[in-house]
């Protein structure tokens, strides 16, 4: 009797790496990088990628997300995540579903869906939003590295419609910039804001072996045909955890545009108090959350609070809204 009882725990504790092993690695990689975080300086200075501009990581704390609801499961995939005015939210899923907007308001209750007519969802990644309004989708992703013309949708903030048509920005990459082996490593986005006139997208970083270095991209944010802008680059990570714990997924700038949030799967980057709106000469401040997920989505309700969306995995993780208060951590400017 108790052999039955050993061998059939055994076989569960077997069964429940099997299907949960990616959970079990990651999470192991998230304590790892906690003991690490907590002994670590909590200063750091971080160099560019040409070597020449420095800025110091003013803080490596540990934070909790509050959660706020469990999202529909018209939402599994909820990739991009933008506020009007404070008061709901546009999310969108990932690749291959509809080409649809999914309102909701900041307790997670769905409002209304919104079809672009014009519009496919190869790979939408993220949303933006500028001063005026105006809503972009974009359709960015390229997890097979396989597209030449990725492209952004425009939307008029005017248009109510349940069905609308959009503005289309159509760009490709600078192809001379940061190959490797005839390969394309930074040309995978999953993570774009608003900054002024532009678009600024920010590279899932595929290098081998790994820099840890996202690539910053500029298009402009009018409807046209273009050449991507490489900007400049960010060092996130030392390689002391899995590189995709430190791939950007979403980005977004606040309300009164001198914080910048970058979000991975294990964490938050903060750049305050931009000079010139350049990263090099802002305060940055590093955040690590107690669990990881698939983080995909972030964007400010106000001055100073964000809410986050997780995609659905193994159907049971993640698919959930969170909010969480940066106040703390940001400086004044």
């Amino acid at each position: 009797m108790k052999k039955w009882i050993i061998f059939s725990c055994i076989g569960f504790l077997a069964l429940s790496f099997f299907f949960w092993r990616d959970t079990f690695i990651i999470q192991f990689f998230q304590l790892r990088q906690v003991v690490l975080d907590r002994v670590i300086p909590q200063r750091d200075t971080l160099i560019s990628a040409n070597g020449s501009d420095t800025t110091l990581v003013e803080d490596r704390s540990i934070i909790e997300l509050e959660p706020v609801a469990r999202l529909d499961t018209i939402l599994s995939e909820s990739s991009g995540l933008e506020s009007i005015e404070g008061r709901w939210l546009w999310s969108h899923n990932d690749s291959g579903n509809r080409p649809q907007l999914i309102a909701l308001d900041t307790a997670g209750h769905l409002i209304k869906l919104k079809t672009i007519a014009n519009a496919e969802n190869v790979d939408w990644e993220d949303l933006a939003q500028d001063q005026d309004g105006n809503l972009y989708v974009g359709d960015v992703g390229d997890n097979a590295k396989q597209r030449d013309t990725l492209t952004i949708y425009r939307l008029e903030p005017t248009d109510a419609s349940d069905t609308v048509w959009a503005d289309i920005i159509r760009f490709t990459y600078p192809y001379d910039h940061h190959t490797q082996n005839g390969q394309k490593p930074h040309f995978d986005v999953e993570a774009m804001c608003v900054v002024r006139d532009s678009l600024w997208l920010f590279s899932k970083n595929r290098t081998k072996p790994y820099d840890g270095y996202t690539r910053i991209y500029r298009v402009p944010k009018q409807a046209g045909t273009y050449e991507a802008t490489l900007i400049d680059s960010l060092y996130l990570g030392r390689g002391t955890r899995l590189k995709e714990l430190e791939w950007v997924t979403s980005a977004d700038l606040s309300p009164d545009q001198q914080h910048l949030v970058l979000l991975t799967y294990s964490g938050l980057w903060i750049y305050s108090c931009w000079q010139n709106h350049s990263l090099a000469d802002s305060k940055v401040t590093k955040l690590a959350f107690t669990t990881i997920s698939q983080k995909e989505a972030v964007c400010f309700v106000s001055p100073t609070e964000i809410y986050l969306t997780d995609e659905v995995t193994k159907q049971v993780l993640g698919g959930r809204l969170y909010r969480y208060n940066l106040q703390k951590w940001l400086p004044p400017c």
